[in-house]
């Protein structure tokens, strides 16, 4: 009669939901209830064991978001020193030639290598606080 029970719960707890519940083996017409329970026990136990399986962290790719943030961050590095390179070489010439046009341009790209470092400057930390974020919450 146990066994007739459980398996009247398991098929009610499958049909809500929604999925087929999982074959419980039955112990032989014969057994005493404990070995209809150690049976019943290991199958739980297996069962367990394949679910914390299945939830076992995949090992990183080429594609995970950490081989993807140092990547773009690795890019970025090599941009912004080209860009310094570029603003130096300018206002290298600027000061030899002392032409106020030269300076002017100068000026603007050593402008324009500044607003570009303090954004990604603010991007990196809202991200780097982003993901902090993230894994406090696993």
């Amino acid at each position: 009669m146990g066994t007739q029970i459980s398996m009247a719960v398991q098929s009610a707890a499958s049909g809500l939901a929604g999925k087929p519940g999982p074959s419980v083996p039955e112990a032989g017409a014969g057994s005493d209830g404990a070995a209809a329970f150690r049976l019943q026990l290991q199958f739980h136990q297996q069962a367990r064991i394949d679910g914390q399986q299945k939830l076992a962290v995949p090992e990183t790719g080429r594609d995970s978001l950490a081989t993807v943030m140092a990547d773009r961050a690795a890019g970025l590095a090599g941009d912004v020193n080209r860009h310094q390179q570029y603003v130096s070489r300018l206002l290298e010439r600027a000061t030899a030639s002392a032409d106020s046009m030269q300076m002017m341009k100068a000026m603007m790209a050593l402008n324009d290598y500044q607003l570009r470092v303090q954004t990604i400057s603010k991007v990196v930390s809202k991200a780097s606080s982003s993901v902090d974020s993230l894994t406090k919450l696993q």
